[in-house]
């Protein structure tokens, strides 16, 4: 927000302290917040424009920020990097030491992405080349290119080790071994959703429905209109999907919680273990590894509601009921 921004105790569910341009004598229509991370259980990294706040919840004499070039636009998952950016001018910080270690000037098709790991960063300076830097090494490792005019998309595997990229073909690039370990025709614009099965598989979101590609980019499983569009994907023992009409194995009771609860409901969010379906007001969080309810909250009555099921299985009155 622009007037403050409030942080939380998540256990006692108790209000901290507001936190407001004034605290750091800054001009109010500056005031942006586009990312913040925890440095320690007490210590709050943020973004404001062009500079980068410490916050230190136990000694406000601690607070410190130091300037960067050009507002935010991306960051590591473990915070120790930022990518900032203005007029498609970019510049990679280290946060641990506080200095500009890369920059470029990119275009309307620069794509930026880190590594789960926060190991690397990949970006296309150039519209058909791909460069992946080590931070840790502070220089660049490996480098891909492809006589297209630009790539649609790219972004790293879960293990760190290699990219998807969307270009002339859909394909998997390892880097460390810069060789390609397959090439796909038929995934134009699809986006990588899930690595089931500790990675075996590649979960793919294209249009009109879901696709499921093998290591080797052989495609093992394809879902089209409404199963495409409602299929749930998760690795839940050997099973790779978990469809919207029920599982064709004995673990049905993981599948009981698609159909008829959430036919009205969009997804709100994705992740390898949860899935949040919201309507209006209402959010419905899932547990996909156990394939239960967990909570229905109505941000509108402000309510909670928390679901336990001792058999991971769905209540009647749940299955019927509009939520």
């Amino acid at each position: 927000f622009k007037s403050g921004m409030s942080i939380w105790d998540i256990k006692t569910r108790e209000y901290v302290l507001m936190l407001s341009d004034r605290d750091f004598d800054l001009r109010k229509d500056d005031y942006r917040l586009p990312w913040a991370a925890w440095k320690s259980d007490y210590v709050l990294v943020y973004t404001l424009n062009d500079k980068i706040m410490e916050l230190d919840l136990l000694d406000s004499k601690n607070n410190q920020f130091f300037s960067v070039r050009y507002p935010f636009h991306s960051a590591s998952n473990d915070g120790k990097y930022l990518m900032t950016e203005d007029d498609m001018n970019y510049a990679l910080w280290s946060l641990e030491e506080r200095k500009e270690i890369l920059s470029f000037e990119g275009n309307q098709n620069t794509k930026v992405v880190f590594s789960k790991d926060g190991r690397y960063i990949a970006f296309n300076e150039f519209d058909n080349a791909i460069d992946v830097w080590d931070l840790s090494q502070k220089k660049q490792i490996a480098r891909y290119v492809e006589d297209i005019e630009r790539f649609k998309a790219f972004t790293f595997t879960p293990n760190s080790r290699s990219l998807l990229i969307d270009g002339k073909n859909y394909s998997e690039w390892d880097f460390m071994e810069q060789k390609k370990l397959w090439e796909q025709g038929k995934l134009a614009y699809a986006k990588p959703i899930s690595f089931p099965d500790n990675g075996k598989y590649i979960v793919f979101k294209v249009y009109g429905g879901i696709k499921v590609l093998d290591r080797k980019g052989n495609i093992v499983k394809e879902y089209s209109g409404y199963k495409g569009r409602n299929a749930l994907e998760d690795a839940i023992e050997n099973e790779i999907y978990l469809e919207p009409l029920g599982l064709a194995s004995e673990k049905k009771k993981a599948s009981q919680f698609t159909r008829p609860i959430f036919g009205d409901y969009q997804i709100f969010f994705q992740g390898n273990d949860t899935l949040i379906f919201q309507q209006d007001d209402v959010q419905v969080i899932c547990n996909l590894r156990k394939g239960s309810l967990q909570k229905i909250i109505n941000q509108q009555k402000d309510v909670e509601e928390e679901i336990l099921f001792q058999d991971n299985t769905i209540d009647e009155k749940y299955m019927s009921r509009d939520v």
